[in-house]
């Protein structure tokens, strides 16, 4: 529902709201999609019988949200550099998966 008004700019008095909220917006999709990727992973691991894997991705998906908010935030200075700064430590993230 924020987002038309993000759009159009009537959630801050100089228009500048959009590019902040759609950061946030993006964060919290890949905050979610992560996190549910690692705790079915874990729930495939402890059915498999791989009980420390299974764990390990079941802690690592509680600390998702840190994990990103550090890559995404605190590298990113705006523009094309921190685009490029995000999908380099996106694919970082999805090499060690991977692993």
């Amino acid at each position: 529902m924020g987002f038309p008004l993000a759009c159009i700019g009537l959630l801050d008095s100089d228009k500048g709201v959009f590019a902040p909220y759609l950061k946030k917006l993006f964060t919290i999709c890949m905050t979610a999609v992560v996190q549910i990727f690692l705790l079915r992973l874990s729930l495939v691991m402890i059915g498999s019988a791989h009980m420390i894997w299974g764990l390990a991705f079941c802690f690592g998906a509680m600390k998702t949200p840190k994990m990103l908010n550090d890559f995404m935030f605190a590298y990113s200075n705006g523009g094309l550099q921190g685009a490029l700064s995000t999908g380099y430590y996106l694919s970082s993230i999805v090499r060690m998966i991977k692993r």
